[in-house]
């Protein structure tokens, strides 16, 4: 069910298990009430992930 149809926001980071590019991605991101992160999978998320996430959480949504 996309983050949407719940009413609540999703951040996803991983740096291996994110949906590919396609539908699956797609029906997630699409109402903009979620984010997918891939971080580095050697350094982790960075400062920059970070502020990003940030953002995301922050925006009115």
């Amino acid at each position: 069910m996309p983050a949407g149809q719940t009413g609540r926001r999703l951040i996803w980071t991983d740096d291996e298990a994110l949906p590919p590019p396609g539908a699956a991605r797609d029906a997630l991101t699409a109402d903009g009430r979620a984010m997918l992160v891939a971080p580095d999978s050697r350094r982790g998320l960075q400062p920059a992930d970070l502020d990003a996430i940030e953002a995301f959480a922050g925006a009115a949504g």
